[in-house]
């Protein structure tokens, strides 16, 4: 059976870091959460919470409607079959 998680592309996030903070450990100074968890966040290892999301939108001066862009995209995976034809 294929794997239904999603996969989010964070790319935008993460130049929205760096140009703001430099770091990612720099702008977990500004957060409730640590420079591990953000970095677990940004490889989808863990889930982003929806208080992650207003925090760290909050912190980046990401505006409400803009936030699906940066916490939302969805990365597009070959499937285990198509890795094996390549």
């Amino acid at each position: 059976m294929e794997n239904l998680n999603p996969v989010f592309d964070y790319s935008k996030l993460e130049g929205k870091i760096k140009e703001k903070y430099k770091t990612q450990k720099l702008v977990t100074n500004h957060l409730s959460f640590g420079n591990t968890s953000l970095s677990q966040k940004l490889n989808n290892r863990v889930a982003f919470s929806q208080k992650d999301i207003l925090e760290l939108a909050n912190v980046l001066n990401i505006p409400d409607v803009e936030i699906p862009e940066y916490f939302f995209k969805l990365n597009v995976r070959f499937s285990e079959r198509d890795k094996q034809i390549n």
